[in-house]
């Protein structure tokens, strides 16, 4: 598309399609995949085999092996997010921890810089607060919403822990 790639100047095998796609890169490791308008379109790099796909998902970057499918999925997160799964609308929008899997609309959309590692939110809005929380398990509708930097804790259900902010290694099911 239209200013895909326009700054590259050393790139891997790599798949760009769309307007503006990776527009900023001026290097990309072997193996990245970057579709939609606006797609890592903020980026100077990405990780090795990453993949971009939606209305600026990734569009400051991403982490080695990271998957940002969605509108503005991983938009934020920067290419500190490395090994990371990202889908859906928001999905991981500011996620600059490494091995999170956000799943859902406005799953673990965090805050800027948000570094929390090992998380895994499937459902719309779980664990949207997310800042440096690590190695949390949130499923349902809203589950551990509020968690902002609590560890070690599982949210099973719809808006369960949802009042939990800072709290570690709680286990919650149902609401």
């Amino acid at each position: 598309g239209y200013a895909a790639l326009d700054a590259a100047t050393t790139i891997g095998s790599a798949t760009v399609i769309g307007r503006s796609a990776a527009s900023a890169i001026t290097s990309a490791d072997v193996g990245i995949v970057v579709l939609g308008y606006q797609a890592a379109s903020n980026a100077t790099a990405l990780g090795t085999s990453s993949i971009a796909i939606g209305y600026q998902a990734a569009k400051t970057g991403s982490g080695n092996y990271t998957i940002a499918i969605g509108h503005r999925a991983g938009e934020n997160s920067g290419t500190g997010s490395e090994s990371s799964v990202l889908i859906g609308r928001d999905a991981g929008e500011y996620a600059e921890g490494d091995y999170n899997v956000y799943i859902g609309d406005s799953a673990g959309p965090g805050a800027v810089a948000a570094t929390g590692s090992n998380n895994t939110g499937v459902g719309r809005g779980v664990l949207f607060d997310i800042t440096d929380g690590a190695n949390s398990v949130a499923v349902g509708y809203s589950a551990g919403a509020n968690i902002t930097t609590g560890d070690n804790n599982v949210a099973l259900g719809y808006l369960t822990a949802s009042t939990l902010t800072t709290g570690d290694n709680c286990v919650v099911i149902g609401n």
